[in-house]
């Protein structure tokens, strides 16, 4: 009967608001069944959240302290960055968020030791406890799996690289995050080095060729001068001297040039492996990232608002004489 009253009275004073804003009379009653469906919706969304189990975001902020490309093609990928337009070289952070999700960097992760409280784990043991017999599809589900809880992403502007792990455990969302960087940053090492060893062992080929064809025209010359003693009245023998010339100092300039590159390649080599500098260790969150009670109770509000809407606008085209 209280609520029978309540509601009445509810009704009663949505209607007046309702006159007063000079809106129709209808809208009150439709605001009144909406709440009527939405209050329980609500409720049921705050009671989903409370019950469901909790996710924990543990971010992780990465600067890379890379060495300035050289040549043109690190111009054009400074001015493309600064436009906004990615570009994945060696050195650039995108290079190192495209990481997040590379391979060789989630089988480190996954079968890295993490100690979380006093024990230590396998994170595949965790994805996947199952499948021992079968390593190789293990792997790739456990991949499969934890690429969903990575987010790895770069600001354009700053250069930063954010790195995101979601887990059912705070502190392990930490100790996945700390993995996943310290993946990154070797297997990123171990790749650009690879790169300026295969560029410094192309120049070095390249340079030994030169040498021996500068060494081919230096005997070409040498012969020429022994055959022709004197070559002061032979027009015909002055131009072949200077072809030989022309092509001797061709060749100079070739392996002088190469010789430089080759000397860059190796201080490359030594110095172009960048520096993955850690800006914002991951910190313990202090409250779960999802699911969320605001966002559950609006949800639940609608949903329970639309659907008494409907049974309310089916009870009233059901008794609606025909």
């Amino acid at each position: 009967m209280d609520g029978v009253l309540l509601n009445r009275s509810l009704a009663h004073h949505l209607e007046r608001i309702t006159a007063r804003l000079g809106l129709p009379a209808r809208w009150g009653r439709l605001t009144l069944i909406a709440v009527t469906g939405g209050v329980p919706g609500a409720l049921l969304g705050i009671a989903i959240a409370l019950v469901a189990p909790k996710h924990y975001e543990a971010t992780a902020l990465i600067a890379i302290d890379a060495p300035t490309q050289f040549g043109a093609l690190g111009d054009l990928a400074g001015l493309a960055a600064q436009f906004g337009v990615p570009t994945a070289s060696g050195t650039s952070p995108f290079y190192f968020a495209a990481l997040g999700s590379n391979t060789d960097v989630l089988d480190r992760v996954l079968n890295m030791s993490i100690a979380v409280g006093d024990s230590t784990l396998h994170l595949i043991d965790l994805y996947r406890p199952g499948l021992r017999s079968q390593p190789e599809l293990r792997l790739q589900k456990a991949m499969r799996d934890i690429s969903r809880d990575i987010s790895v992403s770069t600001d354009i502007k700053s250069g930063l690289v954010t790195v995101t792990v979601t887990q059912t455990d705070p502190v392990l969302a930490v100790a996945v995050t700390d993995s996943l960087v310290n993946a990154m940053d070797i297997v990123g090492r171990q790749r650009l080095h690879s790169r300026a060893r295969a560029e410094r062992e192309y120049t070095e080929v390249g340079l030994d060729s030169a040498r021996r064809k500068l060494s081919d025209i230096e005997d070409a010359l040498e012969r020429f001068y022994e055959t022709n003693r004197n070559i002061e009245g032979s027009p015909r023998l002055k131009l072949a001297e200077s072809r030989i010339l022309r092509e001797l100092d061709l060749r100079r300039s070739l392996v002088v040039t190469l010789l430089q590159n080759l000397e860059n390649a190796r201080l490359e080599e030594i110095r172009s492996t960048p520096l993955l500098t850690v800006v914002q260790h991951a910190l313990v969150p202090g409250k779960p990232s999802w699911p969320k009670k605001s966002v559950l109770a609006i949800l639940g509000f609608g949903v329970g608002a639309l659907l008494w809407l409907a049974v309310s606008h089916g009870r009233e085209f059901g008794s609606t004489p025909t």
